[in-house]
C-alpha cells in the first residue's frame, strides 16, 4: 500500500533511464523545496522524500556531487 503513494521512475528503455528520472525528480523536489524553506529543513524533508521513494538518499547525493 505504501507503494501506491510512490512516483514511478521507471522506464522500458532500461534502467540508465530510470536513474535519470530519478536523479531529474529528486533536482526538481530540491528546486522547490529550497525556495521554501531553509537548507537544513530541506535536507530533512529531500531524505524523507528518498525514503518514500525506496531511494538511497547517501548514493543520489553522491550522483548530485559528481554531476556538480
Amino acid at each position: 500500500q505504501a507503494r501506491t503513494a510512490t512516483k514511478c521512475f521507471s522506464s522500458p528503455e532500461g534502467d540508465h533511464i530510470t536513474l535519470i528520472n530519478v536523479y531529474r525528480a529528486s533536482n526538481d523536489f530540491l528546486e522547490k523545496r529550497s525556495m521554501e524553506m531553509n537548507m537544513a529543513k530541506t535536507e530533512k524533508v529531500y531524505r524523507k522524500w528518498c525514503k518514500e521513494n525506496f531511494i538511497n538518499s547517501r548514493s543520489l547525493r553522491h550522483a548530485r556531487d559528481i554531476h556538480r
